[in-house]
């Protein structure tokens, strides 16, 4: 009993140790005072030895680091919610400024369409009365026009009268005279020639001057000023005149020639390329510029 006391003042004395008792815990056996205990193995566990390394002084430093990580994160999170604030008050003022444009330009559309609106109205008579001006305009010109159309027919009848006075008068005179220089031989001379087709009743071509004997036909085309597009357009000529001749049986070579006034070197030498006989004016009377070398084309 004694013993046990002691080791009861004892862990008392250090709150760290333990009691253990080897008897089981209903052993039967009551505290009492007076009572006599049995004899017991009670053991004290010593405290662990735990390191001591640490001071006071590191352990208030670490605390003070602490503290002013926290102070630190607290200025860091202040920062991050007055910055949020001004983005938040930024976007407001883009919103406002964005529905003051928006109402600014309705405004101004209101307006522009009120202002066409007006526009319209009152420039509708104006509008009427320069239609009937423009009509009254244009009815004029029509007239006038009409007039221009008949003087231009009239004067291209006089122009047409002049180019066949031009063939009959400067060409054909001397056309035999200078082909039969060149022992041609011709014997028929035809002026104004127009080739209808029997059973179709239509011009098949219309000719200037014709030239004939029994081998050869010379088909001339006069003009005043040629062009490239006569030239071209006396090909054709020839061809028409070739498959007529071939319906008929007429087995006689057909020559062109081209009898020009006016013309430049570059159509010179494409009516000659074209196999034509070239008719020159020279002064009163007239020339066949047959150049060396040249060859004309038979159809």
């Amino acid at each position: 009993m004694v013993k046990f006391k002691k080791s009861l003042e004892k862990s008392k004395q250090n709150p760290f140790s333990a009691l253990y008792i080897d008897e089981p815990e209903n052993s039967g056996y009551t505290i009492n005072e007076g009572t006599k205990m049995p004899e017991t193995n009670i053991q004290e566990t010593p405290i662990p030895d735990y390191p001591r390394g640490i001071t006071f002084e590191q352990v208030w430093a670490a605390l003070m680091e602490d503290r002013k990580r926290q102070e630190e994160d607290r200025k860091r999170q202040e920062e991050d919610r007055k910055r949020q604030e001004e983005d938040r008050k930024r976007q407001e003022e883009d919103r406002k400024r964005q529905e003051e444009d928006r109402k600014r330009q309705e405004e101004e559309d209101r307006k522009r369409q009120e202002e066409d609106k007006e526009r319209q109205k009152t420039s509708k008579e104006e509008f009427d009365q320069w239609m009937k001006q423009s009509r009254e305009e244009f009815d004029q010109r029509i007239r006038e026009t009409e007039k221009l159309v008949k003087e231009t027919s009239r004067q291209i009848g006089g122009l047409n009268n002049s180019f066949g006075e031009l063939a009959q008068h400067l060409v054909a005179p001397n056309i035999i005279e200078k082909f039969n220089e060149l022992d041609f031989n011709f014997t028929k001379c035809s002026l104004n020639v127009k080739i209808i087709e029997p059973d179709k009743k239509n011009t098949l071509a219309e000719v200037d001057i014709m030239l004939e004997n029994g081998d050869i036909v010379v088909v001339v085309e006069v003009k005043a000023r040629a062009k490239r597009e006569d030239v071209e357009d006396h090909v054709i000529r020839m061809e028409k005149l070739r498959r007529y001749a071939d319906r008929r049986g007429d087995k006689r070579w057909y020559q062109g020639a081209v009898a020009a006034a006016i013309l430049d070197d570059s159509l010179r030498q494409f009516i000659l390329g074209q196999g034509f006989y070239l008719i020159e004016q020279t002064g009163d009377t007239v020339r066949i510029n047959i150049p060396e070398g040249f060859n004309p084309k038979n159809w």
